[in-house]
């Protein structure tokens, strides 16, 4: 048959499949489980309609719809994941910078500074996690982080 047959409704439904079967491997990875169920959904939906396409035909463009929903939504949401997690993973190295240099500053000057900013710079660099805070001993020379202690407190 033509495109316009029973062939074309199948081209769609396959291409609607192989979208699905990722989602469900996102969806189950991801702790939206809400998606899980949903995938399943247009999975089976579209199983049913490579059977009887004539009757369901109008299923198509709505599952296809569907579908791009279903993976978009994970797919989101781990990029807000992994920005976050860089985010701190970022603040995380600021900090190991600054052990490091008030070391340097301690083999210069046998000495700690009196503050973070006085071995580089008037201030200490900007942080990525806006809750970021830390404590600083001028005894010791021990900079410790006070707030924003896991990834979840980074937002």
């Amino acid at each position: 048959m033509g495109p316009s047959g029973r062939s074309g409704t199948r081209i769609v439904t396959y291409l609607l499949m192989a979208t699905t079967l990722p989602a469900l491997v996102l969806a189950a990875l991801t702790p939206a489980i809400a998606l899980v169920p949903i995938s399943l959904i247009l999975f089976v939906a579209a199983w049913r309609l490579l059977k009887s396409p004539a009757r369901t035909f109008w299923l198509a463009p709505g599952l296809a719809a569907l579908a791009c929903v279903v993976v978009a939504v994970p797919g989101v949401y781990l990029y807000r994941e992994f920005s976050r997690l860089a985010r701190f993973s970022g603040d995380q190295g600021t900090i190991a910078a600054m052990r490091m240099a008030i070391a340097i500053y301690y083999e210069k000057h046998a000495s700690y500074p009196d503050h973070p900013g006085n071995y580089v710079n008037p201030s200490p660099p900007p942080f990525q996690c806006p809750a970021l805070t830390y404590t600083y001993s001028a005894t010791t020379g021990e900079i410790r982080i006070t707030s924003a202690n896991s990834v979840d407190d980074c937002r």
